[in-house]
């Protein structure tokens, strides 16, 4: 779920001009404006789009400059939109894990304080989960580097699979995640994280031929009750079990 999405602006224009003293040019104006926005984005037009009874007022020299023009200003059009598009990627990858498929450190940490920010406008209070791998180190040290990416990332696919549409999860740093869960109270989230953890845990993740059994801490904290995601953090981690 997109955290950002929880709050809708509308926005609010308005024209404080006396109609009066606005005149027959501004009115011109003023129409010519509202057929643009009502004809949708610039990009989505040629860039030079003369009116076919102008065409013929126009000298070879003149014609000559706007063809230019109009050679000139598609391809310009044609690399904004590329740039745009590889702008929108870089972001994405900036707000991936390295070799997790879930939100990173910056990010997650980013979704939490928005949440935080907006808690007054959720039905109930929002609720983080703090969840860490217990035998990450454990996997580290017996089976190496490789085999703990390995682990870290099953576990990772497997809640991605069994948490709720509107639950957020991120990695906070290391062998700690975090579960943002909107729209459920304190209790029912409690609950719903102790069946998902069990859920994950049910199977063991087989690395080369040797079996781990998952095992997680918990912890988790009531948002009403925190001003920013530190505080958030902190509050899971002293109830964390």
């Amino acid at each position: 779920m997109d955290v950002n999405q929880t709050i809708t602006i509308m926005p609010n224009h308005q024209d404080h001009r006396n109609p009066k003293q606005a005149g027959d040019h501004h009115s011109n104006s003023d129409k010519k404006n509202q057929d643009n926005q009502k004809s949708g984005s610039w990009r989505e037009h040629e860039a030079v789009d003369m009116e076919q009874s102008w065409i013929g007022a126009f000298t070879p020299e003149v014609q000559s400059i706007i063809d230019t023009l109009r050679c000139e200003i598609e391809p310009l059009r044609h690399r904004l939109s590329l740039a745009e598009q590889r702008t929108d990627e870089f972001k994405e990858l900036a707000s991936q894990h390295v070799f997790l498929n879930l939100p990173n450190r910056r990010e997650t940490i980013r979704k939490i304080n928005h949440v935080i920010a907006h808690k007054a406008e959720f039905p109930t209070p929002p609720i983080l989960i703090l969840l860490h791998v217990v035998n990450a180190d454990q996997v580290r040290c017996e089976l190496g580097r490789l085999s703990l990416d390995q682990y870290l990332a099953e576990i990772c696919e497997r809640l991605l699979q069994s948490i709720s549409e509107t639950d957020v999860f991120g990695s906070i740093c290391g062998n700690d995640f975090s579960l943002l869960m909107l729209g459920v109270d304190f209790s029912y989230a409690k609950l719903a994280a102790d069946q998902l953890i069990n859920k994950v845990c049910e199977r063991p993740v087989v690395i080369n031929s040797n079996s781990v059994t998952i095992k997680f801490l918990t912890g988790a904290a009531d948002l009403s009750y925190v001003h920013d995601w530190e505080s958030a953090i902190a509050l899971a981690d002293r109830n964390m079990v």
